[in-house]
């Protein structure tokens, strides 16, 4: 297998990778293959885009992309936002096929078990799967869709996915060799580069701390059980403002998450931010002490990276599939359930009555968060298709002369 690192060119092979929707955090992945393949590699992706953020993404980047005529229609999301189950829709581009013959890919690279991974498959090109989901976020899949992934992933010819909780789901439930799957995670965009973690820390020590939460104000996020667990530690704390918990964010639940603050009397050390730019996000990081995600259903919450990055403590719950991988109990943060609110409490208590703790496991966050680049993510996805390519000479006959 060959070494794969930094911009280092690899062997010619035509990959197209199958996204019909991504966020800018793909840019700089596809930037990477770009960088590694050249017009070798191409992303296909389709014209309509409902968020804002994948709108913004598909004019970025210097890798060549083929835009299809496409949509996405979704059949069930609302249980997803209240952390109940995982979003079903259907992408259709029925120009697909025909973009495919064009490229002519040796490889083909799709996102989870959509319908565009089913086509490249009932196509017969070898067929790499990324796939982000868990052991929790899949539960309540139904058969008809189990079956279905059983038949795909004995189709499928490699996968890649974020970490060892998809990894778990892909053996357990579809029966998936671990051979088979390689570990390449999404990333993170770095801070800018001016960001100093001595500096960041520094001016943290002897003040209170300060506990932020990154993201969409919805059930399924688990704000709620933050705040509660806020109300419980001032009940048991002399000094009632000895830490702040800062919401940045929008979303359906605001209004009633604002209530519930004023209903718990948390107000004096509360504030909601609201929506912020991605170019400001870096602003509130920088002014905090701990990183605090309650969500009661995600696969690989790249917040958590973006906090890691400027040396943030993360207290994290146990339903992200990321635990497992980015925290290190006790060494750079802990896992909680969420509706254990005492548990919580006793958490962020641990860093208010001990700063030096901020500093230590911050450090940590940031050493660990250092290896989650987009260069190992591709390095990921290139053994993934070198493996995809020795299987399609594998079922492909010696033509003899």
């Amino acid at each position: 297998m060959d070494k794969l690192s930094g911009t280092t060119l690899v062997p010619s092979r035509r990959v197209v990778y199958l996204c019909p929707s991504y966020g800018t955090y793909w840019v700089q992945i596809f930037d990477s293959f770009n960088n590694r393949m050249g017009k070798d590699f191409t992303v296909v992706t389709q014209s309509i885009q409902d968020v804002v953020n994948a709108k913004i993404a598909q004019g970025l980047g210097d890798f060549q992309r083929k835009v299809v005529a496409g949509g996405r229609i979704s059949i069930s999301g609302r249980n997803s936002d209240k952390g109940r189950g995982t979003p079903f829709g259907l992408n259709i581009a029925p120009a697909l096929p025909w973009a495919l013959l064009r490229i002519r890919p040796q490889v083909v690279i799709a996102n989870n078990f959509g319908l565009w991974s089913l086509a490249a498959i009932v196509m017969g090109y070898p067929t790499v799967l990324f796939w982000e989901g868990t052991n929790h976020t899949e539960r309540t899949v139904r058969p008809w869709r189990i079956r279905l992934r059983r038949w795909m992933a004995q189709k499928a010819c490699a996968f890649v996915v974020n970490g060892s909780a998809a990894m778990k789901y892909l053996c357990d439930e579809l029966y998936v060799p671990k051979t088979k799957i390689f570990v390449g995670s999404l990333c993170s965009d770095p801070p800018p580069k001016d960001f100093s973690f001595e500096k960041c820390r520094d001016k943290a020590v002897g003040r209170q701390p300060e506990f932020l939460f990154v993201g969409r104000l919805v059930h399924g996020k688990g704000v709620d059980h933050l705040l509660r667990a806020a109300a419980l530690q001032l009940e048991t704390q002399i000094d009632s403002s000895n830490f702040t918990v800062t919401i940045v964010g929008e979303g359906p639940q605001r209004q009633e998450l604002e209530k519930l603050v004023d209903t718990l009397g948390i107000g004096h050390v509360t504030r909601f931010v609201g929506a912020v730019h991605p170019n400001e996000i870096w602003k509130y990081y920088y002014e905090a002490d701990v990183f605090v995600l309650p969500t009661l259903q995600d696969n690989w919450p790249l917040v958590v990276l973006e906090a890691m990055s400027v040396g943030l403590p993360i207290l994290l719950s146990r339903f992200a599939g990321s635990l497992p991988d980015l925290i290190l109990e006790g060494k750079n943060g802990y896992g909680f359930t969420p509706s254990d609110h005492s548990y919580l409490a006793s958490l962020m208590t641990k860093y208010i009555n001990n700063p030096d703790l901020i500093v230590e496991h911050g450090r940590m966050s940031l050493t660990i968060s250092e290896k989650y680049d987009a260069n190992r993510s591709v390095d990921a996805f290139l053994q993934a298709t070198s493996l995809a390519m020795r299987e399609r000479d594998y079922r492909t006959p010696a033509v003899r002369k």
